[in-house]
Order: structure tokens, then sequence, then C-alpha cells
């Protein structure tokens, strides 16, 4: 791993060579070592002033572009083009490799995860930006993306946005709550481009730079490519015309040339045989997919990497990715069902702001994405085996699918009965892989009881956290759910878990991860958002039928309730039984009397166990009830929750009693 402080000599020689480009002469290297450096008191040793480029950019509106199509190879192939365009094509016009590149890679602060961050001379500036977004444009024809760029003194570069400029601080502090000259950061560079790219995003003009004459920086609007009116439709997107007709088994597809792209970098990427996409070169289309290494190939090569110890005889040898969601289903336990996971960074924004120096700002996400990385692959080899597929072939494949990993979020399936426990294993550890770095530790724990609802399982409470951790939504559904619909549906249960995120965050000190879920095992679609369908069907009266989301360690512990029933031989109709008197009984007496008759049927005491689990000892109400730990919300149960997941957790060797066949 490169050194913060061979970083900073990597952008000391960045800042010299935008310098010189721009026909600076003098001490630049001690010049650009004081702007790097906002410890150091001693005055600048040359012209503070002078001005290097921030150039920002990346794809915008990506899930438009990655689910239009419903089918997994074109959803795979969009994936991993917008990942190969930024992660290779962009670094390449800072390179010596493109056409009038720039030629001092040592600019690039950060390429990866759908943006760049990079240093320019202000005379290369603009066509960089546009080059970004061309690069996008040119490879998948649709994708929208926005690039901007601008310019900074060295002053600005060591002292933050408004460097210099004088202002009243008691009167923004009225306006805007705090002073913004206070933020003497390099983040507070990035949070204006980061504005600029907003403006640009919704068709704003670009902000002027006041170096450069409004004539020589003429507005530049967004692409806009139209559809011919009159055309057979692509049997993929549904949107465009159809160009070409895609052999797929033993069918012909119409596909539109951009569908067309994103199915043939999927099947090259998965290292498919040239056979699979030879309709595309006999329909006389000359893009080339040049596809960069897939997921499930730096998946081996990370076991590869690992100690022997570590790889545990994991043979990863002829071993493929799944071909689609049906494969990944039929891993699953019960079979035919799917889990995507949709897990996103709690308080990354505000940290990067804080970032003093480009130096800090690239280790600060070189750590994130590898962190996050090495937890997915992490998860993916404890809880996922090989499978074998069906057919004449009898091939070894991996049921897994990952989407996306950017520099802070992440987007997988797995089989439905693992996508929990994967989900939390990610998050735990991010988590602990932050937690002892410098920049994203917080020397300050939290108080157990006013943040989890269960009892403590670990067996030393911390005395630090990561100041930045990982929420997720996880949907449990139908492997022939459509993956656009899927995406949707997490989406909206991480948006509901970063709202409880931030609450523990700033009432509780809590600064981990939290998870929503939803398990569609009747039904197949939901009208209206999740919210509209709880409160509709999980609301009654002052109770709330279920205690969603919850925090990593809830989450474990409910899927631990599940398992301890299941390791009892429970009969899972009395579950069912008891989740209807919740739903039907007017007070909290009904449910409490049945919970309480429920207890007392158990001979092997599982059920006592979970309710110890579960009641903290100053909680006000008997189970199955509880107040949130706010105190001012509906009372709330995890045994809807605990039904509702009960399938999706197999136990081996167990037995289960009663009438299996009741539905949920």
């Amino acid at each position: 791993m490169q050194s913060m402080e061979s970083t900073k000599e990597q952008f000391v020689s960045a800042i010299v060579f935008c310098l010189r480009h721009e026909g600076h002469d003098g001490d630049l290297d001690a010049l650009a070592r004081w702007a790097l450096s906002p410890e150091d008191e001693t005055p600048a040793p040359g012209d503070e002033s002078l001005r290097v480029a921030l150039v920002s950019g990346g794809a915008t509106r990506i899930k438009s572009y990655v689910f239009e199509s419903a089918r997994l190879p074109e959803i795979r192939g969009a994936s991993g083009l917008l990942d190969r365009i930024n992660t290779e094509d962009t670094r390449r016009l800072w390179s010596d490799d493109a056409p009038d590149g720039l030629g001092c890679e040592d600019c690039l602060i950060y390429a990866n995860g759908g943006e760049v961050l990079a240093f320019a001379p202000i005379s290369r500036a603009a066509w960089l930006a546009d080059k970004i977004e061309h690069l996008y444009a040119r490879e998948t024809l649709v994708a929208q993306s926005v690039a901007v760029w601008q310019s900074f003194t060295l002053r600005q570069l060591r002292e933050g946005l408004l460097a210099g400029q004088e202002t009243n601080a008691e009167v923004i502090k009225q306006l805007l709550g705090h002073n913004p000259a206070d933020n003497k950061t390099f983040g507070s560079l990035v949070a204006s481009l980061a504005l600029a790219r907003f403006r640009r995003r919704e068709a704003n003009h670009d902000l002027r730079d006041e170096s450069v004459a409004d004539s020589e920086r003429p507005p530049r609007p967004p692409a806009h490519i139209e559809t011919v009116p009159f055309a057979r439709r692509c049997s993929s997107c549904e949107r465009r015309g159809a160009s070409v007709n895609a052999r797929v088994a033993d069918e012909e597809r119409p596909l539109c040339e951009p569908c067309a792209r994103k199915r043939v970098y999927g099947q090259m990427a998965k290292g498919d045989d040239s056979h699979a996409w030879r309709w595309y070169a006999e329909a006389g289309l000359t893009w080339k997919a040049r596809p960069q290494s897939s997921w499930m190939t730096q998946f081996k090569e990370w076991i590869e990497e690992q100690p022997e110890s570590v790889r545990d005889d994991y043979s990863t040898e002829g071993l493929r990715s799944a071909e689609d969601l049906s494969e990944i289903g039929e891993a699953a336990e019960p079979g035919g069902f799917v889990g995507m996971i949709y897990a996103d960074g709690n308080n990354v924004g505000a940290q990067l702001e804080r970032l003093a120096t480009p130096t800090d700002y690239k280790e600060f996400a070189k750590a994130l994405f590898d962190v996050t990385k090495h937890a997915v692959f992490t998860a993916i080899k404890r809880h996922l085996r090989e499978n074998v597929a069906g057919g004449r072939k009898r091939e070894r494949f991996l049921p897994f699918e990952i989407l996306s990993i950017g520099g802070d979020d992440l987007l997988l399936i797995v089989p439905a009965h693992v996508a929990l426990p994967v989900a939390c294993d990610i998050a735990a550890e991010v988590e602990e892989g932050l937690r002892h770095h410098l920049l994203f530790t917080r020397a300050a724990g939290y108080e157990w009881e006013r943040a989890q609802r269960c009892e403590h399982s670990d067996a030393q409470q911390l005395t630090s956290q990561s100041r930045v951790s990982l929420s997720a939504g996880v949907v449990i559904a139908d492997a022939h759910t459509p993956v656009f619909y899927l995406e949707q549906l997490a989406e909206q249960l991480l948006k509901s878990a970063k709202h409880y995120a931030r609450w523990l965050k700033r009432e509780r000190g809590y600064y981990g991860g939290t998870i929503d879920f939803l398990a569609l095992k009747s039904l197949t679609m939901i009208s209206g958002t999740i919210e509209q369908f709880r409160a509709a069907t999980q609301v009654r009266g002052n109770k709330r039928l279920h205690a969603r989301p919850y925090t990593i360690a809830e989450t474990r512990a409910l899927l631990d309730s599940i398992a301890r029933l299941k390791a009892s031989g429970f009969p899972r109709n009395q579950l069912y039984r008891l989740r209807e008197s919740l739903r039907e009984g007017e007070g909290t007496e009904r449910g409490a009397i049945d919970y309480l008759y429920f207890l007392t049927r158990n001979a092997d005491k599982a059920r006592q166990r979970i309710e110890q689990q579960w009641t903290p000892g100053h909680a006000p109400l008997p189970h199955p009830w509880r107040e949130p730990l706010d105190g001012l919300g509906l009372r709330q149960t995890i045994w809807s929750d605990l039904v509702e997941l009960y399938e999706f957790v197999p136990h081996e060797g167990q037995e289960e009693n009663g009438d299996a066949s009741v539905a949920d």
C-alpha cells in the first residue's frame, strides 16, 4: 500500500507539472510542498496566488442506464462497462497512452467508484472534462455523464475555498448556522466541485472561473440522443429501435446497439466463447469491448492472494459465475429465491469535507474501497459454496452476482438464505477494517442499552468506533422477479436503514451500520412504496407489527432466534397463529396473553432464551411488545419479522412438527 508520505510526494510532482505546463518557473517544488502542508506555519516560498485546476467527473443517473434492461446479462455488462470506463479509460487521459494525453498520472487523486478527481493544468482542464463526458457517450451511446473543472490558488489548496477572503462571520452564522470560512480543508474545494457537477447535471450553466474569459468557456449542454420514432423496438430495454438481431441460446432477439454492447461486454468479461457474440461482428458493428476482469475473476485472484490458513482449501479452478438469477435461486434454501443487497456508506460526505489535504482524500477513498471490496469477498467465501449446474456440462459455479462495488456503496445478489448473514458480515468487516485507521477512527464507544434492543453479545464493549459504516437494504424475492424491481425495493429499504442510522448517531452516539429487509414469499409485487405498504398492513392502532430497521447486532440476534426455534423442532404453524393473534388483537393485552401462553408450551427453554435475548432489564412492557428507543413512536414487536424470515434461515438436521403447509 502506498504510504501517506509517498502520496504527498506524488501530488507535489503533480502540482509542479501543472504549474510548469502554464509557463511558471522558480522553486515550484517548495511552493507545491507548502501548499500541501497546512500544518507548516512558514510563509509561502513564492507566489501563493498561482493556480492549478481540479477536474471532477463521472457517470450520473447510473441506475437509469444499468437497469433500463430487465435481463441480468445486459445489467452485468452495463455495470462492468461503466467500471471499465471509470477505472481504465479515464485514467488514460492523464497518461501518455491516449492521443494528446496529459502525460502525468501523478495528477490522479482518485479514479474509482464511478468518479474521477485529478489535478490538471488550467489550459488542459476543459479538454479533460470534455473528454470524460465524450468517453461515456462514445462507449455506451446513452449513459449520461458529467465532468466539471475549477481552478484554485495554491493558498486555497492549503487553507480551503475561502482562503484570503474577508467575511462577516456573525452575519453568515446567523444566515447559515455556520461559517464556511471555518472550513480550511481540501474537502471544501471538492464540495465546490460537487455543487458544480450538480448544476451541470441539472442542465444549468457551468460555474464561471474568473481566470478564464466567458468567450473561452461557452456553456456545454448535456448530450441528448434522439430515438428513431418508427422502428422495431429493442427486446431488452424496450426504449430504442433495434439495430441488430442477437442470437441468445436458440432464439433471435432484436437489440438496439447500446443493449447489444452491454450483452457483448458482459459475455466477454465473463469469459464466454467468442461464438457467443459472433452475431455482433456479423452485423457489421465495429465497437470493441476491451473488457476488464470480471468480479468473479477478481474474487479468484483475491482467494489466491490469501494465506493458506485463510484459503482453507477453497478451490477456484474451473469455477465460473452464475449465468442468471435462476442459477442463484437454485442454490437457495428453499430453492427459487434470491436476495439483493444494496449497501451504502454512512457519514461519508461529512468526513470528506473535513479532509485537510489531497493526500488525505486519496488515502480515505482508497482505504474505503479496499476495505469494502475485501469485506464483500470475505463474506462470499464464508457463506457461499460451489454449486453444479444441471444439463450436459455439469459446470461448477458460485451463486452470486456483484453488480457494483463503488467507493462507499455496493450492489450484489446472492441466494436468499444467506442474504442477511452476508449483509451483516460485510457491514461488520467494513467497520472493523476502518475502526483503527487514523482517518476513520472515533475514540469513543457508545452505551449498548441506549442503541441496541437485544442483549450484549460481545465479550468486551468497544471503546472506539469507525466514523464510517454501512447501512443496507435487503430484499428477498422469487428468482424470476425483474432485477430493476428488486433494485427499487432495495433502495427504499436502504433509505429507511440510513434514516435510522442517522438518528442513532445523532441521539445515541452509535456510528455503526443498520439493516432494513423485506421478504416477498407470497407477494410478487407491492403497489406504492414500502412505507405505504407497511402503514396499510403492519400498523394496528398504537402497534407496529415489526421492529425494522435493525442494527447489525440486532439482525444477527434475530437470525439466531430463528435458528434456536428451528433447532428445538418448533411447530411452524404455531408461529403463524401467534402472528395472527398479534394482528387481530385490539390492544396489547391479548397479544401479551397469547405470547405468555406461547412461552409456557416450551419444554426445551428455547423460547425463554429468545425472550431473555430481546428483553433488556429496563424494558417497561412485557414481550412481545416494546416501546421504540425514542419512546415516542408506535409499540413494536420482533415476532412478525421472525416469521417473515423463518423459512430463509436453514438449520441442519431440523425436524419440524405440526402443519408445515400453512403459507406465509
